[in-house]
């Protein structure tokens, strides 16, 4: 029995080490190079920008002519960005997070990653669709 207890004890050590040590890595800050970026206004970008936000269900904060300040929320979970445009490229920057989401140093839960990285492909995919949609009417 006392083999089974430090078995057990060993197990739960290992699998807490394993679990919580896969759970936080680099913190990304996502740079996107906007091509043939003449096609574009900067009002379009920015409107794509928005458009992604919503559609992933980021709550848009503050809009200038440079930035858009987004929050995501999960219970339990929040974080807070700040996306900086020009007619030739965008730049997803942290700015706040909370719950398990909370900074670290460098270092964040890797949801805060895969949240941006999805924000990130839909700004791309509604740039793109407009840039599409220019070329066929052209």
């Amino acid at each position: 029995m006392n083999r089974f207890r430090i078995f057990l004890t060993a197990f739960a050590v290992f699998l807490t080490f394993s679990l919580t040590g896969c759970t936080t890595t680099q913190i990304e800050t996502p740079t996107s190079q906007i091509y043939n970026s003449d096609e574009l206004s900067i009002n379009e970008i920015k409107n794509s920008i928005i458009l992604a936000c919503e559609g992933r269900d980021w709550r848009v904060d503050n809009v200038t002519s440079s930035y858009v300040t987004a929050v995501y929320s999960k219970p339990g979970m929040s974080a807070t960005v700040q996306i900086n445009y020009d007619a030739t490229k965008y730049t997803i920057e942290w700015k706040n997070s909370t719950g398990s989401l909370e900074r670290k140093g460098d270092t964040i839960h890797k949801t805060y990653n895969r949240w941006v990285r999805n924000l990130q492909l839909d700004i791309d995919k509604k740039l793109n669709a407009i840039k599409s949609r220019k070329f066929l009417t052209e």
